[in-house]
């Protein structure tokens, strides 16, 4: 359900504020692809941190145009470690974010986005270069 998203629920709770102040905010989520019709292990692998926001990432301009201030990466792989689950990427998401950084850095015309969430070391290793 849209509006019980995380961006629908930062979109109704930060509106009022950005409206008093005279500035304009949109909220964008971006949507899990369809996984009617794939198998149950393909969908738990399409699932894993950063798989299934693929094609978003490499059509980012397209999608969500160069005018982006904000950006949450909040599509983590959940690595069990002693019967506990960390929110931390592993290898391959760490590359998906990478390149999900990079497109959101590269897609801005005026000035860059905030990134919030992801792979700290990623985002020190961009802040760096």
């Amino acid at each position: 359900h849209g509006w019980q998203s995380m961006a629908g629920v930062l979109e109704h709770l930060l509106s009022g504020l950005f409206e008093k102040l005279g500035v304009n905010l949109v909220v964008r989520a971006i949507e899990l692809p369809p996984i009617s019709g794939i198998a149950a292990v393909d969908q738990a692998e399409l699932l894993l941190g950063g798989r299934s926001t693929l094609a978003n990432t490499l059509g980012w301009s397209s999608i969500y145009g160069s005018d982006v201030d904000m950006v949450i990466w909040d599509d983590y792989s959940a690595i069990n470690t002693n019967s506990e689950t960390d929110n931390t990427l592993d290898d391959t998401a760490i590359q998906l974010f990478d390149l999900f950084a990079r497109q959101a850095l590269l897609s801005g015309s005026a000035s860059l986005p905030f990134l919030w969430g992801g792979d700290f070391d990623v985002l020190r290793n961009l802040h760096e270069s």
